[in-house]
C-alpha cells in the first residue's frame, strides 16, 4: 500500500498544511495499530477488535511482466506461464495460489521461482523483464497506462482484501484522524472507480 499511499501523500498535505505526517512501514500486524500511531492502512482485517475499521478501495490480483520479457510474445494463454519465471514476495505468499484458482489452473508450476522479501521489489523486477508478477492491480494502474507492466489476462483478476484504515474506538473524531480518514475515503473512492473503469474499458465491456 506505501507504493501507492506515498506518492500521493502531498495532496493531503496541500489540504491540510497544519497536519504533521510521520509514516512507519513495518509490516508487524501482531497489532491492527502500533501504540505510538494514530491511523493505520491495512490490506484486510484479520482482526479490527477494539478498532474502527472504515474501507476505502478494494483489490484483485492479476499477473503482469514489462515489455522486455525474454519470450512475452509466447504467451498467448493464462497455461503459458509455466514455461516463465514467476516473481513472488514473501509478504504476500498466498497471491499466485489464489489467481490460479480463480484461471482453474491449481497445480500449474513456473520454471523457476524469483522471491522476494516486498512486493515493490518484485514489481520492480517483472518491470525489468526479470519474469511474472502477481500484482495488486488498484496498486499499479498507473504503470500499466504507461505500459510499464503489461497485463496479458485481465479478464482474469482474483478478488484479493481490500484496503481499510484503522484507528481505535472512540478517536474517530479527532481532527487529524478524521481528516485522513475522509481524504483517503475520498481518493481511495475516487481512484477505485477509475480503475474499474479502466478495466471495462480494455475488456471492451462499457
Amino acid at each position: 500500500m506505501a507504493y501507492w499511499l506515498v506518492p500521493r501523500l502531498g495532496l493531503f498535505q496541500q489540504r491540510h498544511p497544519r497536519i504533521d505526517i510521520q509514516l512507519d512501514n513495518k509490516r508487524d500486524r501482531s497489532r491492527a495499530l502500533p501504540e505510538h500511531a494514530d491511523v493505520a492502512v491495512r490490506r484486510g482485517l484479520a482482526d479490527a477488535t477494539g478498532f474502527s475499521a472504515h474501507p476505502f478501495m478494494p483489490e484483485a490480483l492479476l499477473p503482469v511482466f514489462g515489455a522486455g520479457l525474454p519470450g512475452r510474445d509466447n504467451i498467448r494463454a493464462p497455461a503459458d506461464l509455466a514455461r516463465t519465471t514467476w516473481l513472488t514476495a514473501t509478504m504476500r505468499p498466498d497471491d499466485w495460489q489464489r489467481w490460479l484458482a480463480k484461471a482453474g489452473l491449481v497445480g500449474l508450476s513456473p520454471a523457476r521461482w524469483v522471491t522476494f522479501d516486498h512486493t515493490n521489489l518484485a514489481l520492480g523486477a517483472a518491470m525489468d523483464g526479470l519474469g511474472v508478477a502477481i500484482a495488486p492491480a488498484f496498486l499499479i494502474e498507473g504503470e500499466l497506462r504507461a505500459n510499464r507492466l503489461i497485463a496479458p489476462f485481465p479478464e482474469l483478476m482474483a478478488p484479493d482484501d481490500g484496503y481499510y484504515v484503522l484507528c481505535r474506538t472512540g478517536q474517530e473524531n479527532r481532527p487529524a484522524v478524521r481528516a485522513f480518514r475522509e481524504w483517503l475515503h475520498e481518493l481511495g473512492a475516487a481512484h477505485g472507480d477509475a480503475v474499474s473503469a479502466y478495466f471495462r474499458c480494455i475488456l471492451g465491456t462499457d
